[in-house]
């Protein structure tokens, strides 16, 4: 079983596993628990956890070596779940009730309507929660919300000549995620959004009429943009405007992270620096970079915008219930950590710069396991007080 398991992560991590495979490695993963009641004692789990150290050159895991320990770089993540779960008992059991009281993110958002009208989608019953200028606006029963042109008037391409007033007095609407939420949104011109937590999204509920489709964008969405050659769909995220046609892309733009992440998964898009002195980027003269399927563009703060090779799979990974962390640094996982649990991480002391992590975890996890699993792979300790996490080194 244990080489079977192994064999299924590698291919998950080459995105090669057939829906039986995921469907193997899924229960897998839920199953763990069913351990707990084994005689596992704190030195056997000591004793497992250095045999996986063994194979590492040092505990604090510098990022070149993992393309050398391909397998102990996949594993290692996911096999901590299972001594976390088999040797918890040594826990505090009060400790881990309160821990497991912080749940993970769920559909949680709050849309605002154009008259400043404010709806919880979060707790709104399924079926019409608005109508504007013939748009119906619906909540689905499992948590989409959708928009439908309600009256012919509104569909063709020249509603604009035959209606001039639609455009000037457009209203737009913003769908905005919490910390602990997340939510699909299906717009008038049939793209659909994904909403990651702490995320916002405003847009013009007449998106499907006007001449071009513009949204802005805050914090991170994937997009799969509904093809429309004579309306480009643009998205507006701080510095930055990426221009589609009709495409897959992800925008991760939290004013946290130090850079804008656009990744193409199919299709072609256009990325602008979008200077307001003037300036030109510092990496490419004309502001404007064209990505290709498989590519990420970085915006640095300063304006630098270059393109990078990615692992497209390991950046949706949030769309598809997983947590992928491909050589990020302590802090960038916590902050990651902080916005899906709703939680404030503090820190006690400094962190070890080099401290990284690699591999993935369902995003169901509860907060506990999540902490104990990189508790397992690191020199770092946690104390949980409510939705207060201190770090300790």
């Amino acid at each position: 079983m244990e080489n079977q398991v192994q064999e299924l992560i590698v291919k998950f991590r080459s995105d090669t596993l057939s829906e039986t495979e995921k469907h193997l490695l899924e229960d897998w993963y839920d199953q763990l628990g069913d351990f707990t009641q084994m005689d596992y004692t704190s030195e056997k789990l000591k004793e497992d956890r250095e045999k996986i150290w063994g194979k590492l050159p040092g505990k604090i895991i510098p990022k070149k070596i993992w393309p050398y320990f391909p397998e102990v770089a996949i594993i290692i993540f996911v096999l901590s779940a299972y001594l976390y779960r088999v040797g918890h008992s040594d826990r505090s059991a009060k400790n881990e009730s309160l821990i497991s009281q912080i749940a993970p993110a769920s559909n949680k958002a709050i849309l605002t309507l154009g008259d400043g009208t404010k709806i919880s989608l979060t707790n709104a019953k399924s079926g019409t929660v608005a109508e504007q200028l013939g748009i119906s606006i619906s909540k689905t029963a499992d948590g989409q919300l959708v928009y439908t042109v309600a009256e012919p008037k509104l569909r063709g391409n020249d509603v604009s000549s035959r209606h001039p007033k639609l455009v000037s007095i457009s209203q737009f609407n913003t769908i905005e995620t919490p910390n602990g939420g997340h939510y699909q949104i299906n717009l008038p011109d049939g793209t659909k959004v994904w909403l990651n937590a702490a995320s916002s999204l405003m847009y013009p509920i007449s998106l499907n009429s006007l001449k071009e489709r513009r949204v802005k964008l805050s914090g991170e969405a994937y997009f799969q943009v509904k093809k429309n050659k004579t309306k480009p769909f643009r998205v507006e995220t701080g510095k930055q405007e990426v221009e589609v046609l009709g495409t897959h892309f992800n925008i991760n733009s939290y004013q946290e992270e130090s850079e804008i992440k656009t990744t193409l998964l199919e299709g072609s898009v256009k990325v602008h620096y979008a200077m307001t002195n003037g300036a030109q980027s510092t990496q490419n003269l004309s502001g404007e970079i064209i990505l290709k399927p498989g590519q990420q563009s970085n915006l640095k703060q300063n304006g630098q915008l270059k393109i990078v090779q990615t692992d497209t799979v390991g950046v949706v990974a949030w769309r598809n219930g997983k947590f992928q962390f491909d050589g990020e640094d302590l802090k960038t996982v916590m902050r990651i950590i902080s916005r899906w649990y709703d939680v404030h991480v503090v820190y006690e002391t400094e962190v070890p710069k080099n401290l990284i992590l690699q591999g993935w975890v369902s995003r169901k996890s509860n907060l506990g396991s999540i902490l104990k699993m990189i508790e397992n792979i690191s020199s770092v300790h946690f104390k949980v007080e409510g939705r207060r996490v201190t770090v300790m080194n």
